[in-house]
Order: structure tokens, then sequence, then C-alpha cells
């Protein structure tokens, strides 16, 4: 991921500032460290947006499987039940 460098600046360098500042600036520290939370949070949300339409594409791209075009094809489940057979002897 290109972007971590940049994600672990913003959250590293206020962190840094908040633990090692004084109280009055602690509040200016303290919303950038969040802004940078934030910003890390949403890159990796980002990824795995990514990640989970690459894998939908990989998906779609896989042939079919011959086994299950062959295989029968379930009645609808609306159907009436296929009628009983006569076994009614002669």
């Amino acid at each position: 991921m290109p972007a971590f460098p940049v994600v672990a600046a913003c959250v590293l360098l206020p962190l840094m500032a908040v633990w090692f500042g004084g109280e009055g600036l602690s509040e200016i520290y303290t919303s950038l460290l969040l802004g940078g939370v934030a910003l890390g949070g949403w890159q990796i949300f980002l990824e795995l947006k990514g990640r989970a339409r690459e894998s939908r594409k990989a998906d779609l791209a896989l042939e079919p499987d011959p086994y299950l075009e062959d295989a029968a094809k379930e009645p609808p489940r609306d159907a009436p039940p296929p009628p009983a057979p006569d076994t009614a002897a002669p």
C-alpha cells in the first residue's frame, strides 16, 4: 500500500507531540492524531474494497463447473408436486 508511510506519519507525529508536548497544544495535536487515525481507517477500507472487487472479478472470470452444468435442475418451489404414479392393478 503506497499510502502507508503517509498514514503512519499522520498518526505517529501528532502522537509524539501529544505525548511530549504541553497541555496547551495537546488539543490541536489530539485532533490531528484522530484525523490520522481516520485517514488510516479510510485507507484500510479502500484497500479492502479494492480486494473484494478484484476477488469478485476473479470469481466471474472462472469457467463454469461442467459437473454443475450437467446436473438435474431443481423444480421451482412454487410448482405443484408431480402427480403420484398410478398403482392400481389391472
